[in-house]
């Protein structure tokens, strides 16, 4: 599934992610679409974006709990946090994530690097945390809110498209095995219409995942 304003990729290892996928970019444009573009649910960090992500899971039919401790290193006296935990009751299968957030510029001269590096210590923090799931799997996750910058006031909706190809084509050396990007249409208008100059405002969101 891909288009410019809304789509994903996921590789083999995430496949069951499309449903995810799909309901996470419908649940974001819904959200957008209630309020005009004025205010963004991924645009307010880490915890939103889990929850909609949480709240996709719960839409495919698996079950999905945020923000809990579990035992660390396979056992039942060390601690550690799960921002977010879905069960698949197809099969049973575990997937205990660690989320991060970070924010990337559609200036065209913007690098990825950070972006990247946001994903690499999600990854880094998911070994770090010591969760040893028994019947499962960990994943790292990262979400990335696409702004317009003020310092650069000739951005354009081509950049949103060489932004995702970008992606797109790099995902293989990110190491990204699920991909997905919305950039709803009430946001892009609601920023092509706003009026005050030298103001950041986000267009979108995008969200990549690997397995630890």
């Amino acid at each position: 599934m891909s288009s410019v304003n809304s789509g994903y990729f996921v590789s083999d290892d995430l496949m069951h992610w499309k449903s995810l996928c799909e309901e996470w970019i419908l649940l974001n444009e819904r959200f957008s679409r209630v309020q005009n573009g004025r205010e963004k649910a991924y645009a307010y960090r880490e915890v939103p974006n889990v929850s909609m992500l949480a709240s996709a899971a719960w839409r495919c039919g698996n079950v999905a709990l945020q923000e809990f401790l579990i035992g660390k290193d396979g056992t039942d006296t060390g601690r550690g946090r799960c921002d977010l935990w879905i069960k698949y009751p197809d099969d049973g299968h575990e997937e205990y994530i660690e989320a991060k957030f970070s924010w990337q510029s559609l200036n065209p001269n913007a690098p990825l690097s950070r972006s990247i590096a946001t994903l690499n210590k999600a990854v880094e923090d998911t070994k770090k945390s010591g969760v040893c799931p028994s019947d499962g799997s960990s994943i790292a996750l990262s979400f990335l809110c696409v702004y317009t910058s003020r310092h650069y006031s000739d951005t354009s909706e081509k950049d949103i498209n060489r932004l995702v190809n970008c992606l797109v084509d790099s995902r293989d050396d990110i190491g990204c095995q699920a991909l997905a990007w919305t950039f709803p249409n009430e946001d892009v208008e609601y920023w092509k219409n706003y009026s005050e100059d030298k103001v950041d405002l986000a267009v979108g969101v995008v969200m990549m995942a690997r397995v630890v």
